[in-house]
This record gives C-alpha cells, structure tokens and sequence, in this order.
C-alpha cells in the first residue's frame, strides 16, 4: 500500500469505513472538513464512480457552484488507496459510523442521502461546533474561484 500523498483538492484526502451490517454501506469523511459521504458498498468495481456522484450531489445540495463541484471531482480522477495516517480523523469517522448505526436501528433516515445529510449536520466540538457542510461551505468559500457559494 502507498504512502498517504498531500491532497491537491479542497475537501483534501477522504477517509472510508465499510459498513459489514445492513445496510452495507461505505462510509466517507474527508480530512479538510470532516464532510461525511455514505454510499452503498456495492458492487465494489463501481465505487469511484458512486462516490464522485454522491458528492457532487451532497455539495450541490450546500450550495457549492457547478463550476467548482467539478474542478473537485476532476481533481479527484487521479486517486490512490493509502493506509490512514491520522487517529483524530478516524475517530470522527467511527463517529459517523456510530451514528449512522443508531440512525438505521432506530428505523429513521433509511435512505442513504437522508443520512448523509444528518451526519454532515452534527455540530463538531473541535472545529467550533460548526457541521462538516458549515465548514465544506466556508471552505469552497474561502477557495479562488470563477464560481461564489450562494
């Protein structure tokens, strides 16, 4: 496995846990923002894919412009599978993980962008209390652009 290489996009690397129970589920963050993206975990050979469609949905929905949701998918296409190098960003993942667990034994948010969405609007602690799409806006925000966050 490849050494973890400095991210050239805005949402920087991402971070994936595969959900084993039902439903099977990957479940992404990544490390700029802590924006989660939930995906099915099936069928594998299409996951790249999946995964660049979820989140060009999950960021048109805050509001990110077109123009900048595919400057960062493009900026995606070059991708590597490397072993995570940082404890403080698995553990919001397992946080996601949790609660996305809690979510589905409770019966509610069952379709996938309904959890997606709920995970990324948890407040948190260490980045002042503010969600993964507060920081994902304010990101996309504070990066030079043709596009402006509306």
């Amino acid at each position: 496995m490849e050494e973890t290489l400095p991210a050239t996009t805005v949402l920087g690397n991402w971070y994936v846990n595969i959900m084993f129970e039902r439903p099977h589920a990957l479940v992404l963050v990544s490390d700029e923002t802590l924006l989660p993206v939930v995906i099915q975990a099936a069928p594998m050979k299409s996951f790249v894919p999946r995964f660049a469609e979820q989140l060009a949905y999950v960021l048109a929905n805050l509001g990110v412009p077109t123009e900048m949701i595919k400057s960062e998918l493009e900026q995606m296409l070059d991708f590597r599978i490397c072993k995570t190098r940082s404890p403080s960003i698995l553990g919001h993942l397992n946080d996601y993980v949790f609660h996305f667990q809690l979510m589905i034994d409770d019966g509610k948010c069952e379709p996938l962008d309904q959890i997606c969405a709920a995970l990324g609007a948890t407040p948190i602690n260490k980045r002042g209390f503010l969600n993964a799409g507060e920081l994902t806006i304010a990101k996309f925000a504070a990066t030079p652009s043709k596009g402006q966050i509306a």
